[in-house]
């Protein structure tokens, strides 16, 4: 069934599970770290990416979110 999606309407879907998952984090977390932003992306990053690193590497990004606030990194560059 999904396959017969095309991939235009399956990115918009993943998309969608994604903003929907992302909501619901948010939704968990207390009221005092839901009203700062920055503390969200922190959270968001510890639960979707947070045992992907090991507790040094999680501290150091923990700790460059916090630092850079909500300034949006640079786009990544195109090779090619």
């Amino acid at each position: 069934m999904l396959m017969s999606l095309s991939p235009a309407e399956r990115l918009a879907m993943c998309c969608r599970m994604l903003d929907t998952a992302k909501t619901l984090v948010v939704a968990g977390l207390p009221d005092t770290l839901r009203a700062d932003p920055i503390e969200v992306r922190v959270q968001l990053f510890l639960r979707f990416y947070g045992c992907d690193f090991d507790e040094a590497e999680r501290s150091r990004i923990c700790a460059q979110l916090r630092a850079h606030g909500n300034r949006r990194l640079p786009p990544t560059p195109k090779h090619g």
